[in-house]
């Protein structure tokens, strides 16, 4: 975590093709927070993000005098700082699966995006391909499942790991 000056506002360094850069994306318009995205070039990256930034990876968030790196802690805080709407269930146990299904689809869906982003043609980007296509064919019911339980409005932190921002 770095130290940052003084702000007066909140700043999300992007990557408007990263899919890590978009769950705090969700996260930010899901809560409706008033932020200043900079979308940056990931090869290209601001002095003020590698200063503050130890690994000078994308995305990075800024609020006043602190600075996140990780899209999990990211997401944590922004869900501890702005309550409302809240992102995990109240319950212990159903924040603990909640949790636990989190952990799936980053294993599951995050290794895949990874995959088909960072190699090239060929073999491994065409199996990746197809095995995302099955496992969004399963999240898919899931999440349609549990608007059919909890409701219309319901959104599941554990969607923002693998839908695009809008």
């Amino acid at each position: 975590m770095g130290i940052v000056a003084k702000r007066s506002s909140m700043t999300f360094y992007s990557d408007p093709t990263c899919h890590y850069s978009h769950r705090v994306r969700i996260v930010l318009a899901e809560k409706g927070v008033t932020v200043d995205i900079e979308d940056v070039d990931n090869l290209a990256i601001p002095e003020e993000v590698l200063a503050l930034n130890p690994y000078g990876v994308l995305p990075t968030l800024i609020d006043r005098d602190l600075a996140l790196y990780e899209t999990k802690v990211m997401m944590e805080y922004l869900d501890e700082r702005f309550p409302h709407p809240p992102l995990l269930p109240v319950y212990p146990v159903a924040r603990a699966l909640s949790r636990q299904f989190m952990f799936r689809i980053e294993k599951d869906c995050s290794t895949q995006i990874d995959k088909i982003t960072d190699s090239p043609e060929g073999p491994i980007k065409e199996k990746a391909r197809t095995n995302f296509f099955r496992l969004t064919l399963f999240y898919e019911r899931i999440f349609y499942f549990g608007r059919l339980l909890f409701g219309p409005h319901f959104v599941a932190i554990e969607e923002l790991g693998c839908r695009p921002a809008q």
